[in-house]
């Protein structure tokens, strides 16, 4: 007894003694004078709208796949006219309009289903952002990161109060728009038989995911001490677009069209004052969260051990990702939404090789617990708690399986609560796979897995042989730094 009593004595010694901060009488900090903020709006400097070529909705179609016009627009910061300036990332938006065109019919042309596939990001492949003509932060496969990132990231509730923000289909009193991860309907042209020409505008405006402007990074970016920065967006050679069409007399011709395309940002200018506070001469540092994407194919008849080389190459990689689908299949049996259906392989053992290193040294069995896969994605996200866990993943799409012969008999019941490999037009296939690499969750920067002196690869065990070739994607979250000379205006970047 006395024993106890002295420890808890001496852990009540140990424990420092102090007050609520509600009870101090001290009062936040109050920005000098010479602070000031205004709003910057960029448009392209290199062209004003983007226009896919007239195609023609042919009759009778299960599913169609529209060309898109790739093109590079580029957005040009205004830099170097005062040190005391800084872009507040989180206000960085990208703003843009599609408008949505049927030519003139000369009879009746039905159309069954005309339908985003996953949100406005979608229309963009690539984003990078460069200076003096070096590319700082480059992502590729940029749509389908993004879709990676929503699906995760904004739950169902948040998703209809962001609708006409991101482009999303929002909630409404039919069934069939219930939970429905996927794109807006087009007005006017969705479930209609047109007879004449038709022009319906959306506008969209979405944060950028960027990790020296936009979602990723982690400081303001002092812009008014760079030479000069450019943010070039590339659209998608595919409209995102999902079509079904109908028996018609006469088809019709469609043309998608990107316009009023702008950036819109926040600028804070801390003036001679503030600037002489912050004593910004010399080396700034930044670091920020960006992401790469690469893939690889899984070809026809393929089963049991599999090694999916995926390319990552980074000095600290927190978190790998992938998910799969039927590219080459445009139908409800396979990918109706193209590569933003995303479905399960049929793995019983899961597990990223690492320099020759396991993660995670127990591979996952997506067949027999699938409910662990979840939780490991969940938690390579970056939500620790489960209440914290924002996404929109619906259980029926997350758990649908790249179609091929049967399951084991002791698969998951999740596997039998519905079609488990079919595709919808109104909603996306959502499954993705991520595992967190940090050391401590959290715990700062240059925390992951160095990648750079091995390669990685995906070990799979398929349970089943798929009917169709795959193409899978891989997803790495890694940490950035860059590196700016406030004498020269230049800027470099470590990975």
């Amino acid at each position: 007894m006395k024993i106890i009593f002295f420890l808890f004595s001496y852990i009540i010694m140990a424990t420092p003694v102090g007050l609520p901060k509600e009870l101090s009488n001290e009062i936040a900090f109050s920005l000098p004078p010479s602070v000031s903020s205004y709003a910057l709006k960029v448009i392209p400097s290199n062209l004003s709208q983007v226009a896919s070529a007239q195609q023609t909705l042919t009759a009778s179609q299960a599913a169609l796949q529209l060309s898109g016009t790739s093109s590079n627009i580029i957005l040009d910061i205004p830099c170097g006219q005062s040190k005391s300036q800084f872009i507040d990332p989180r206000f960085t938006m990208l703003n843009f309009r599609v408008r949505y065109s049927i030519g003139a019919s000369a009879s009746a042309a039905a159309i069954t289903n005309a339908q985003l596939r996953s949100h406005a990001m979608a229309f963009f492949d690539r984003m990078y952002i460069q200076s003096n003509g070096v590319v700082l932060d480059d992502v590729t496969n940029y749509g389908v990161v993004c879709d990676m990132l929503v699906q995760n990231e904004i739950n169902v509730a948040e998703r209809d109060a962001l609708a006409a923000m991101y482009g999303f289909q929002y909630e409404i009193a039919t069934a069939n728009a219930l939970n429905a991860n996927q794109g807006h309907k087009i007005a006017g042209i969705d479930a209609t038989t047109v007879t004449g020409a038709v022009d319906r505008y959306y506008s969209y405006s979405i944060p950028i995911l960027n990790s020296l402007i936009g979602k990723g990074a982690d400081k303001f970016l002092n812009h008014g001490a760079l030479s000069n920065l450019q943010l070039v967006l590339q659209t998608s050679a595919v409209l995102p677009i999902t079509f079904v069409t109908g028996s018609a007399t006469t088809a019709a011709v469609f043309q998608a069209t990107i316009d009023n395309i702008s950036l819109n940002m926040q600028v804070i200018d801390v003036g001679q004052e503030g600037l002489r506070m912050l004593n910004k001469g010399g080396a700034q540092y930044y670091s920020g969260i960006t992401y790469r994407a690469s893939t690889s194919t899984l070809p026809a008849s393929t089963s049991g051990s599999v090694s999916l080389l995926t390319g990552v190459r980074a000095s600290s990689v927190r978190a790998l990702f992938f998910r799969a689908c039927e590219a080459s299949a445009l139908s409800t049996a396979g990918c109706i939404n193209f590569i933003y259906d995303s479905k399960m392989l049929s793995s019983t053992s899961t597990a990223w090789n690492i320099n020759g290193q396991l993660y995670p040294s127990n591979p996952v069995d997506f067949i027999r617990n699938p409910a662990k896969a979840l939780a490991d994605t969940q938690q390579a996200i970056g939500n620790f708690n489960t209440y914290e866990f924002k996404s929109g993943l619906v259980p029926s799409q997350y758990f649908k399986v790249i179609p091929g012969s049967a399951l084991p008999t002791d698969a998951d019941a999740v596997f039998l609560l519905t079609d488990s490999t079919a595709s919808s037009v109104a909603n996306q296939c959502q499954f993705c796979y991520g595992l967190s690499l940090e050391k401590v969750a959290k715990a700062g920067i240059l925390d992951g897995v160095s990648t750079v002196s091995g390669n990685v690869f995906l070990n799979l065990t398929l349970a089943s042989t798929n009917t169709a070739s795959v193409t899978v994607y891989f997803i790495a979250k890694m940490d950035i730094i860059y590196v700016l000379d406030s004498a020269t205006g230049q800027i470099s970047v470590r990975m």
